[in-house]
């Protein structure tokens, strides 16, 4: 019992923990590099008493606004190839990181549980600097797996593409599990959901893209997966 519960004490303490950025890695590559116009915001997550990071790229003719949401532990640069090629071709583009995924940190990240409250307040602050658009989202792996959620809980979001998303929380620690130490996480479950509910204040099946897909219809959504993909299980 004490091994279980020292595993389950150690997959919470990964899944929970952000992952601190040095100051070099966050200056590497920028807007400027591509020539983008791209302007430094912060929004209120919805619900939250914190502030969200993000670059706003506005295009003088856009229709649209497409929300970009990078994937867990990740930031903003990591997407801003795509956020580049997407206003070239006419769109506005808000990019943003999650709280405690990018440059703050020092916080908890909750793998989809608090992250959708920085999203809708994402589709909140596009409405506002855009009201006569309409949006759009594109996110990868964790950030399409909120990008899910969120967009079941809003109608703001017209079409979605969600690349590597996962199922639910659950199948996802459990593929790192089995692929990390090689065993069940049936084991180590119930421990891992008690330990998650104490340490972060949510359970594992309070995050489930698969039991919210359905609430999208009828917009459109693209799913994308690498039948090879090691973090996610496809």
């Amino acid at each position: 019992l004490a091994a279980v519960a020292g595993i389950g004490a150690y997959i919470v303490n990964v899944l929970t923990r952000p992952k601190r950025l040095d100051t070099f890695s966050l200056y590497t590559f920028s807007p400027f590099e591509l020539g983008v116009p791209a302007e430094d915001v912060e929004f209120p997550s919805v619900g939250g008493t914190h502030g969200v990071n993000g670059w706003y790229i506005s295009h003088p003719e856009a229709k649209t606004t497409l929300i970009i949401c990078p994937g867990y532990r990740g930031t903003k640069t990591d997407v801003l190839g795509l956020s580049a090629l997407l206003w070239k071709a006419g769109h506005n583009v808000l990019v943003f990181e999650y709280y405690g995924h990018g440059a703050v940190v020092g916080t908890q990240v909750t793998l989809g549980y608090r992250e959708i409250n920085d999203f809708l307040g994402a589709v909140e602050y596009a409405k506002q600097r855009a009201p006569e658009t309409r949006l759009g989202a594109v996110g990868y792996s964790m950030g399409a797996a909120v990008s899910i959620m969120a967009a079941a809980r809003t109608p703001e979001i017209e079409a979605l593409v969600a690349d590597s998303a996962f199922a639910t929380h659950r199948r996802v620690v459990a593929y790192a599990v089995w692929r990390t130490l090689h065993l069940p996480f049936l084991i180590f479950d119930w421990i891992t959901d008690l330990l998650l509910l104490w340490r972060a204040g949510y359970r594992l099946n309070q995050v489930e893209p698969l039991r919210d897909s359905g609430r999208i219809a009828p917009r459109p959504v693209l799913f994308i997966h690498g039948e090879k993909d090691s973090i996610v299980n496809p």
